[in-house]
């Protein structure tokens, strides 16, 4: 049984689909500040904070976009999202980039242990520039208000 209480907002809704047999086509999770909204429709949006932990198997199987920001991205959330999600994909809005997430075993620590002990690392798999073109033109339509980089 899943805590409601580690869903992320916009989860629950999800999850009370899926127990229903209704699997989204798509969910975007977004890790941008609050001052920045997505228009995603019709698929689903949650949002989520990158230093926090979530039950995320309410995604078991579905493809799902993280947008993010070079500042926002955890290894961690992504980490826990490619355990569950099935494509995974991000999409940096800061530098209008998006990558293929693998969760891949290390090959050193496969042979002779059982996938128990296996180490796991994150593959990001750039995007060809054509799909990076289209994702770009469309999410120009979909973010809403002001995002500002902060530089360090």
């Amino acid at each position: 049984m899943i805590d409601r209480s580690k869903l992320p907002f916009g989860g629950e809704s999800i999850l009370v689909s899926r127990m229903r047999k209704v699997k989204p086509e798509k969910v975007f999770v977004s890790l941008l500040p609050a001052s920045v909204r997505l228009n995603v429709e019709p698929f689903a949006l949650v949002r989520a904070i990158p230093t926090k932990t979530y039950d995320w198997r309410f995604l078991h199987q579905v493809d799902t976009v993280i947008v993010c920001n070079q500042e926002q991205q955890s290894v961690q959330l992504f980490d826990q999202l490619a355990q569950q999600c099935k494509p995974l994909a991000v999409w940096f809005l800061d530098e209008k980039i998006g990558y293929d997430i693998y969760r891949l075993p290390d090959p050193d620590s496969i042979e002779g242990r059982s996938p128990e002990d296996w180490k796991w690392t994150l593959d990001l798999t750039p995007w060809h520039r054509s799909m990076n073109t289209e994702w770009l033109d469309w999410m120009e339509q979909t973010v809403e208000g002001s995002y500002v980089q902060h530089i360090a």
